[in-house]
């Protein structure tokens, strides 16, 4: 060592001088980011639950207003306030392409939008049925109490979209 200049003795003296820093340095930068990701996936957690939960109401308030819909019109099929409280709730939702239909076992409509596909899962052992069909949507039905009418709500992929971004995107 005697024999190298005095500015690279410098340079080595300092180099293992600042050895220990930089490595503290680098180990807090991983520290940092394995932080921030932790922070990211938790936030994601966050809003795929706030989404979650959004869509679930929403699907349990639609099923529950075509439940009492269904109801009313299994009882009597020209019970026009029953249709009219049905269509009122899924008024805003229709403008994003949201429709639903109540027919009968005949397929007769009795209130709402005819559906231009065909709702083939009316199972008397399942009262509650759905199905996602790719690119247009969920498709939901529940069957009146005494198999009489049949409800097909189907919910468009745009209206689910905003029903469960997270609440500071909408």
């Amino acid at each position: 060592m005697g024999r190298l200049p005095t500015g690279a003795k410098l340079f080595l003296i300092l180099s293992a001088a600042l050895l220990p820093l930089a490595l503290i340095a680098v180990f807090a930068t991983f520290q940092t980011t394995r932080l921030a990701d932790t922070e990211a996936r938790a936030r994601l957690r966050v809003t795929a639950n706030e989404s979650a939960r959004a869509i679930a109401i929403e699907l349990v308030g639609d099923m529950t207003a075509l439940r009492v819909a269904v109801n009313a019109l299994g009882n009597d099929p020209a019970d026009a306030p029953s249709c009219a409280r049905a269509q009122g709730v899924f008024a805003q939702q229709s403008s994003a392409g949201t429709r639903f239909v109540i027919t009968d076992r005949e397929g007769a409509v009795l209130c709402g939008t005819p559906i231009p596909m065909s709702a083939a899962f009316r199972q008397v052992d399942m009262p509650i049925t759905a199905d996602i069909i790719p690119h247009r949507g969920l498709v939901l039905a529940i069957s009146g109490p005494s198999g009489d009418t049949l409800p097909a709500p189907i919910s468009l992929s745009p209206f689910s979209a905003t029903s469960v971004a997270p609440p500071a995107a909408r």
